[in-house]
């Protein structure tokens, strides 16, 4: 992205400058999905949160599909994506923990929350992300160590106040 500030007065401002103010503010790409009903995530795996049919909040680029790889979002536009997963768990004692994937593999140790206590909990974390425009993807990962499937629980309808969701914002072309 070029440095907007530097355009001397009566100097030259090219299209693809002023496509790139467009894409970074009022034709932002993002992706808010919504878990519509519950997952079973099996002990110690982790797992790809898959966001099917009824998922969709809002998708302006048509990174996501509920049809081929629902647990996928493929920004077709090359930068760096804020990512959020908030995961609504199921009551039990055990670990339970989201992060944020990208081309199946989580995002490091900062992209990762770690919560035991005995009730229902909601599991939150965030990380930036690059990806490359054309083949690079991200998803939501689970994992919980309960000996045995744990659901991942969904309110449905788009609500997403106490449901698990995924969403991803561009913030800015690649570095």
């Amino acid at each position: 992205m070029t440095a907007y500030s530097s355009v001397a007065a009566g100097g030259v401002i090219f299209a693809s400058t002023i496509n790139d103010l467009i894409l970074s503010s009022i034709n932002r790409p993002m992706v808010l999905l919504a878990l519509p009903s519950n997952q079973s995530i099996p002990d110690n795996t982790q797992t790809a949160v898959s966001f099917g049919s009824g998922s969709e909040v809002i998708d302006t680029h048509n990174f996501h599909s509920t049809s081929s790889n629902p647990e996928r979002v493929t920004p077709t536009v090359a930068g760096i994506y804020l990512c959020r997963v908030h995961l609504l768990w199921a009551a039990n004692s055990q670990d339970k923990r989201c992060y944020v994937g990208k081309n199946g593999t989580a995002q490091g140790l900062i992209g990762r929350d770690t919560v035991v206590d005995t009730g229902s909990h909601m599991v939150s974390t965030f990380r930036e992300v690059e990806v490359n425009g054309s083949t690079d993807y991200l998803t939501a990962l689970a994992f919980q160590d309960d000996s045995g499937g744990l659901a991942r629980n969904a309110t449905g309808g788009g609500d997403i106040t106490f449901s698990s969701f995924f969403s991803v914002v561009y913030l800015r072309g690649p570095s």
